[in-house]
């Protein structure tokens, strides 16, 4: 009904009309859950080329990322308990309150607790839940945060679904001491340098890539002093990692801050694992062990030697063929040619955004002869790499 022809109505007219709306409007919602609940049965957002149902709605539905989340635990809750649909159709339930129910409810308890959160807040139902189980813990977060100039480069949350028990804060916003990590890796900030940190600094507009998103963080104002981005990093670890983080602490040479040992720890990490940084030192061996050989000629120590190692890396040769374990030189060559990146693609070409948990996957299967040279390799997140075995009838 247009805004012209509202206008005309009486009151009571106005708010009948809205009533119904309301109630078309539950109606509408629970149709779409049930579509939701079969889509996600079907696994159709991994055909469409999403790594999850989040994903699709979010990009193909255009809901929000808290509107998508919503919608897809109560869709889960409902599917889980027919109950719930009902009450949602005539208004006892909504999203909020049954995405809060859905943390506690269980066979054993369903009865008790439906009934005694029917036509609460959802600020009513927490309290009803929080009575069945203790405190959830906090999802981890990352904020990039502006310091130095104004509000302008604060940019919104990116949340993750973990959920801690015991929260480990610090303020990132303190001076950098010695020793103190220079940011995140694939943040934009360089975690070595002074001269790279600049240079990423210096641009109009900084990316934090996490999870196939994107955030701009915007540069300052005219007429503002200039800021200086960091990221503040929200999360909790158990008994045992604070114990580690503790003595680590006490080692640590130099700056003991919280920042300075999680940088020495991930610098430690990426030298050790980093397929680039494994593929450059490869390289560099290669080509000492080419000039050793120049300079020692050609004589009959060297050839037994080349013999030895021929000899060798086919033995490894044989050994690999026979295995389902793929060189690490082939699976860092894997990573750095997909871009660190699931390579599905949906038939209108749509890619799969997905950045972690990445597996390496056979074109040709393995248990179908299928070998471990790069051409026949592919990275695939896990719900891809489940869904082709599916479609192969390789799946367990």
């Amino acid at each position: 009904m247009c805004k012209p022809l509202l206008s005309r109505l009486t009151n009571e007219q106005l708010v009948d009309s809205i009533e119904r709306s309301a109630s078309k409007e539950r109606s509408i919602s629970v149709e779409i859950l049930d579509h939701l609940v079969e889509m996600d049965r079907r696994k159709i957002h991994l055909d469409l080329g999403f790594r999850s149902l989040h994903s699709y709605c979010v990009a193909r539905l255009r809901y929000s990322e808290s509107a998508a989340g919503r919608r897809i635990c109560a869709a889960r809750a409902m599917a889980q308990y027919v109950e719930i649909r009902e009450m949602m159709a005539d208004g006892r339930l909504n999203l909020s309150t049954v995405c809060v129910l859905s943390t506690v409810l269980d066979p054993s308890n369903k009865m008790a607790l439906l009934q005694q959160a029917s036509g609460k807040s959802r600020r009513e139902t927490e309290a009803i839940v929080a009575r069945w189980k203790p405190r959830r813990k906090p999802r981890e977060r990352i904020t990039p945060i502006a310091i130095g100039g104004s509000a302008a480069g604060r940019a919104q949350h990116v949340e993750y679904g973990g959920r801690e028990r015991t929260q480990v804060a610090f303020n990132p916003a303190r001076p950098r001491g010695a020793g103190d990590s220079g940011g995140l890796p694939g943040s934009g900030h360089s975690a070595h340098g002074s001269d790279e940190r600049s240079g990423t600094e210096g641009r109009s507009e900084s990316h934090l890539r996490r999870g196939g998103k994107i955030l701009a963080t915007p540069s300052p104002r005219k007429g503002t002093a200039a800021s200086h981005t960091r990221f503040e990093l929200r999360f909790s670890v158990d008994r045992e990692v604070m114990a580690m983080l503790e003595r680590a602490r006490k080692i640590a040479p130099g700056s003991s801050t919280l920042e300075s040992v999680f940088g020495r720890l991930l610098r430690g990490y990426l030298d050790r694992h980093d397929p680039a940084g494994r593929q450059e030192r490869r390289e560099k061996r290669e080509s000492h062990a080419a000039k050793r050989d120049v300079r020692g000629g050609t004589g009959a120590a060297n050839a037994n030697r080349r013999i030895e190692v021929t000899s060798s890396s086919k033995g490894r040769a044989r050994m690999e063929a026979r295995s389902r374990h793929v060189p690490a030189r082939v699976r860092d060559e894997v990573f750095l040619r997909d871009a660190f990146r699931c390579t599905f693609v949906a038939p209108d070409g749509t890619r799969c955004d997905a950045t972690r948990h990445l597996q390496i996957d056979h074109v040709r299967p393995f248990a179908l002869g299928g070998k471990h040279e790069p051409e026949n390799l592919r990275l695939l997140c896990g719900a891809h790499n489940r869904r082709e075995a599916e479609r192969m009838g390789l799946a367990k």
